[in-house]
């Protein structure tokens, strides 16, 4: 007679539900995978033929993050990932928080805001000048971030 466990298996495997399965799995465990400062920027979205695919939400942590591929393959290796490909995009978090940090809010010192306003001030596009305040603000709330970690 065979198990409930392999029956279960072989139809979550002929449903395709195994690849939803590890990236709802992945994605529940991605800030323990990956630690915090990479998780607060990248999110896992999809797995196909064995490669998942990783929204960064600026281009210089999608940078960073491919000098830590290998890292990640290796951790990822039980989820029967091959390989690990990096898009740019937005990242799903609660609107206005980055770990717990209140990005409306943001506690900056004088000489952060002088900074912040010093880079924008010459942009004219005020699209353009909102990013490029929000990637700033992004970087600086990273770094308080991981002078507090231990």
């Amino acid at each position: 007679m065979e198990r409930v466990g392999n029956i279960l298996q072989g139809l979550v495997k002929s449903f395709g539900l195994d690849r939803s399965l590890a990236i709802a799995t992945i994605r529940k465990q991605w800030k323990s995978i990956v630690g915090e400062p990479i998780a607060l920027h990248s999110e896992p979205q999809e797995i196909k033929a064995g490669i998942i695919f990783i929204t960064v939400d600026v281009n210089p942590w999608m940078q960073q993050l491919s000098f830590y591929k290998a890292d990640m393959l290796e951790k990822l290796r039980p989820f029967h990932i091959r390989d690990v490909r990096f898009r740019l995009g937005e990242i799903d978090r609660p609107k206005g928080q980055m770990d717990g940090m209140d990005m409306a809010h943001p506690a900056f010192s004088d000489e952060e805001r002088l900074y912040i306003n010093g880079v924008i001030e010459t942009i004219q596009d005020d699209e353009l000048k909102k990013k490029i305040r929000s990637i700033i603000e992004k970087d600086l709330i990273t770094k308080k971030i991981r002078a507090r970690s231990p």
